[in-house]
C-alpha cells in the first residue's frame, strides 16, 4: 500500500511536470520573440538616422515626359523608349527646371539619338547615359544641380 501511495505521488509529480514544460516552452519562446523584436527595432531605428536615408529622403522628384527616339546605326531601325525624373534636393530647382525644359528636352534627345544600342543595352550603359545626362543637364543650370537621374521607363526595340 506505500508502494502504492509513492507511485501515486510520482505519478502526479510527473503529471506537474508535463503541465509545467509547455508552459516554461511558451515563455521560453515569447521571450525569445521579444529579443529579437527588440533588436530589429534598435536596428532598423538606428539605421533610418544615417545621413545616406536622409539624403535620399530628402530629395524632390522632377519628372520628364516620356522620350522616344531612333538610336544611332541600324539605318533607324532600332529606337528608345525612355521615361526618367531628376533627383532634387532643392524643390526651388523645379521652376528652373520648368522653365528651360526645351532646352533640356533638346539636350537630352541628341544625347539619346547618338547612342548605339551596345552602347546602352548593358547596366553599365544605362549608368553612362545616366552620368552624361546629369552631366549636360547641370550645365545648363545656374540656380542649382540635378542630384540624380532615374529612369522609370527604357524599352529599346
Amino acid at each position: 500500500m506505500a508502494d502504492d501511495k509513492k507511485e501515486q505521488e510520482a505519478q502526479e509529480v510527473q503529471k506537474v511536470k508535463k503541465k509545467k514544460s509547455p508552459i516554461m516552452l511558451i515563455v521560453a519562446g515569447l521571450l525569445v520573440l521579444v529579443i529579437i523584436a527588440g533588436g530589429g527595432y534598435f536596428f532598423f531605428s538606428r539605421g533610418s538616422s544615417n545621413s545616406g536615408s536622409n539624403k535620399i529622403a530628402a530629395l524632390t522628384y522632377f519628372p520628364l515626359k516620356t522620350f522616344v527616339v531612333n538610336l544611332a546605326g541600324n539605318q533607324g531601325r532600332r529606337y528608345l523608349k525612355v521615361t526618367m525624373q531628376f533627383g532634387i534636393d532643392n524643390p526651388s530647382l523645379s521652376k528652373e527646371l520648368h522653365v528651360k525644359s526645351i532646352i533640356m528636352r533638346d539636350s537630352i534627345i541628341s544625347i539619346l539619338s547618338s547612342k548605339l544600342y551596345d552602347d546602352i543595352s548593358s547596366e553599365d550603359g544605362k549608368n553612362v547615359l545616366k552620368s552624361q545626362i546629369k552631366h549636360m543637364i547641370n550645365k545648363i543650370l545656374k540656380t542649382g544641380r540635378i542630384n540624380s537621374v532615374y529612369f522609370t521607363t527604357f524599352v529599346i526595340q
